[in-house]
């Protein structure tokens, strides 16, 4: 079982529709298993960049309440979609 908790769609000029997925994973006790994460249905992961100069910062530092994006990479094609 799953729920899709984020699914964003995307129109990117020259280059058409692209979409990412955030979705949590449950077991019949309804507890989370993991998470899936695609970008246009290939697997992807969550960094995160700072928006001033694009450099990849920690998940730590993401959490801290400073400002980033939030990037999704493709593990197979390398697209990235990112987003403040």
């Amino acid at each position: 079982m799953s729920y899709s908790f984020r699914q964003v769609s995307y129109n990117l000029p020259g280059l058409g529709k692209m979409a990412t997925s955030n979705q949590a994973n449950y077991n019949d006790r309804n507890e989370i298993t993991g998470w899936t994460t695609t970008v246009n249905d290939e697997p992807a992961i969550i960094r995160y960049r700072l928006p001033s100069n694009q450099r990849i910062v920690s998940d730590a530092y993401a959490q801290s309440g400073k400002a980033v994006m939030q990037c999704y990479l493709s593990t197979k094609s390398q697209w990235e979609i990112c987003a403040e």
